[in-house]
């Protein structure tokens, strides 16, 4: 027989789809745990979303009471609002029927803690149909809110959907055979090389086993960081009071004379100026605020902000000469006019603090006035520096002038032609009192605005995930290596 002769062939039987493969198996579960995953992310994003609502429509009933001060129309309002809320969570069928105490504890059950007293309880469920409500509406109104905010400090995720993601690399894994890792191929996942690294014959499986765990736990971060969790606390009430108020501190070299006093110490004006005027700042939480500097020409420091704390430090490190060493007046008052004209308060103040006349800029100080008249800018002006004084000197006494160059009359015209006020500041006293006067002229009309504070905490599993990624890299050299 010829040793060459072909030999028969015999083919493999036909593949059955029963056992399937293992890849087909882990999809399978895949595809299970996304089953029950996904109606939960459906309740928890629905939720949120009703949350935000239901926030939003407590902060206008809580403006609408404070314009009225309907007291039954306030508990109308939270009532039909924490109704509302209760049956988009648990539907209408379990909610609709129920009243009185019944409702009360199905409202307490559903927040999770015990957010209304038991007068508040009972308000709710039969004050607006009584004919005498003694209401602390404040009180009922921040239960409301702690109930609306879902009580107390809590953490979120801003994107949970980003979950759906969490099996993306084993399904890639899986489902692309290992023949798509060859030199030659078109599309390379470098992601899976760790994987693959796994599978080399010279790797020690407990190796193996540590590349395929800690891989997934750095992707599980990763996720868990792109998800955004958030760490919320507790619900903050901020005093809104509808006005912007401009504050204008002079800088020019007369600001450098040491006529004032502070704690017996003698300081310049500008000092004087800083240490009474800081305490007027902190003193308007309620206010957005801004400061202007201004020497021979006049720069915004600050536009207008909540945040006093960041303005007293910018006045704090304010120094004479740095704007130029004359005055310019009339830019200053352009430049808060030109800020505040884009602010839709209906209450915009400026206050404007020089110890000087108008020596430098484009624009007179009468003129901006007028400019400021026209379109709403009160403007309360305050000339500092001391009184004629008699000094002695080595060739006997002499009558000094420290506030020669101050032009009250022009200061005064500026106040009274945008209906402000004009104030003498001669020593830190006086100022400290004019910035009192200044509290009683312009009171805050205090407003509150609810607020939770939000602090970002991706960047702690980020972290870990980088960290992760970095001894992978150092397994994977290793691992070429050997």
């Amino acid at each position: 027989m010829n040793q060459l002769e072909l030999r028969d062939i015999h083919l493999p039987g036909g593949s059955l789809w029963w056992p399937l493969a293992p890849g087909w198996w882990f999809l399978l579960a895949m595809i299970i745990i996304l089953i029950f995953i996904a109606p939960w992310l459906y309740r928890l994003i629905r939720h949120r979303s009703m949350k935000k609502r239901a926030i939003t429509e407590f902060s206008k009933i809580k403006v609408r009471f404070h314009k009225d001060g309907d007291q039954r129309r306030l508990l109308a309002d939270l009532s039909s609002l924490l109704r509302r809320s209760m049956m988009a969570y648990q539907g209408r069928r379990q909610t609709a029927a129920l009243t009185g105490d019944a409702w009360v504890t199905q409202l307490a059950d559903l927040a999770g803690e015990p957010c209304f007293s038991e007068e508040q309880q009972l308000l709710l469920s039969q004050g607006q149909y009584a004919r005498e409500i003694e209401l602390d509406h404040d009180a009922m109104l921040e239960s409301c809110q702690r109930h609306c905010h879902g009580g107390y400090r809590m953490l979120q995720f801003e994107w949970p959907w980003v979950f759906l993601a969490l099996p993306l690399p084993l399904l890639v894994y899986y489902l692309f055979p290992a023949e798509a890792e060859r030199q030659d191929a078109a599309l390379r996942v470098p992601f899976l090389q760790d994987f693959r690294l796994s599978q080399q014959a010279g790797l020690p499986s407990h190796r193996k086993n540590f590349l395929k765990i800690i891989s997934l736990l750095a992707w599980l971060l990763l996720v868990v960081a792109a998800s955004r969790p958030q760490f919320l606390g507790d619900s903050v009430s901020i005093d809104i009071s509808g006005r912007d108020l401009m504050m204008a501190v002079d800088l020019s070299d007369s600001m450098r004379t040491g006529d004032f006093k502070i704690d017996g110490e003698e300081v310049n004006r500008l000092a004087a100026t800083k240490y009474v005027a800081s305490q007027f700042i902190e003193r308007r939480k309620g206010d957005r605020l801004g400061l202007i500097l201004f020497g021979t020409r006049a720069y915004l420091q600050t536009p207008l902000t909540f945040d006093t704390r960041t303005i007293n430090q910018l006045l704090m490190e304010s120094a004479i000469g740095l704007a130029g060493e004359r005055t310019a007046i009339g830019d200053a008052i352009g430049l808060s006019l030109k800020r505040l004209e884009q602010s839709d308060h209906d209450s915009r103040v400026l206050v404007l603090i020089t110890d000087g006349a108008n020596t430098a800029g484009e624009v007179t100080p009468i003129k901006a006035a007028e400019l400021a008249a026209e379109r709403g800018l009160k403007i309360y002006t305050i000339g500092i520096g001391a009184d004629e004084q008699i000094q002695s000197t080595w060739f006997g006494v002499r009558r000094i002038n420290p506030s020669a160059q101050l032009d009250e009359e022009t200061l005064r015209s500026i106040a009274e032609k945008t209906g402000g006020r004009y104030f003498r500041a001669r020593d830190t006293e006086e100022l400290e009192q004019i910035y009192k006067i200044l509290d009683e002229l312009e009171p805050l009309n205090k407003d509150q605005q609810t607020l939770r504070p939000v602090e970002a905490l991706f960047f702690w599993p980020l972290s870990v995930a980088l960290i992760l990624s970095m001894l992978i890299y150092v397994q994977s050299l290793r691992g070429r290596q050997s």
